[in-house]
């Protein structure tokens, strides 16, 4: 499927030649934002609070896959759905977009990529599916983790899985996994100082 029309985090921004995202007087550093937290009405107003100190604190404009692909969907539709074929008509049509949108449009503009790996006992299948990716088509961006959800995976060594574990931190790329109940902080300073150093190289 090629998309007809850019998403508009794409579409209504001015790229510099380095790629970074020209603001004002500030040059923003793109960055793609896995988690899973956007299928729900909590976890979309966490996303916004947390997008918007990272813009501010750390000069990172957040690439959001789900308010990009609800661009090319409606989600209220939804609530219209009656038959188990109109589910499945719909989540067929979510399914042909998250390839153009997210690993062909969204993730080659990021610089890094923040994964939120918070909202189960183990990491998202999706996120990890994103890390992993990235990780290996992308080994010079950073990844950065976040969990503060104390309870462990399969595994008492990891806190999250550890094939995951792996890309963010042991692997590679340059990966940063922040636990624990400061992790969001610690997060968001890591991020700002690879922020800045994107934007000292540019």
């Amino acid at each position: 499927m090629k998309l007809e029309k850019l998403p508009s985090v794409i579409s209504n921004n001015q790229f510099d030649d380095n790629g970074l995202v020209i603001s004002g007087d500030k040059r923003l550093v793109p960055a793609y934002m896995a988690s899973q937290l956007g299928f729900n009405v909590p976890g979309k107003r966490f996303l916004e609070y947390f997008y918007k100190r990272l813009e501010e604190e750390a000069g990172v404009l957040p690439l959001c896959p789900f308010t990009s692909c609800e661009e090319y969907l409606d989600f209220k539709k939804l609530e219209n759905c009656k038959t188990l074929e109109e589910y499945k008509n719909f989540w067929k049509g979510f399914k042909s977009i998250i390839g153009p949108v997210n690993y062909e449009t969204l993730i080659p503009k990021s610089k890094m990529l923040i994964a939120i790996l918070d909202g189960g006992h183990s990491s998202d299948d999706g996120t990890s599916a994103e890390i992993g990716h990235y990780a290996t088509k992308y080994e010079e961006k950073p990844i950065i983790g976040i969990r503060s959800d104390f309870r462990l995976t399969e595994n008492i060594e990891a806190p999250i899985n550890m094939a995951v574990s792996y890309f963010l931190g042991e692997g590679p790329n340059k990966g940063y996994l922040f636990l624990g109940p400061n992790a969001y902080e610690d997060a968001i300073g890591r991020t700002k100082t690879l922020a800045d150093k994107i934007r000292a190289n540019s």
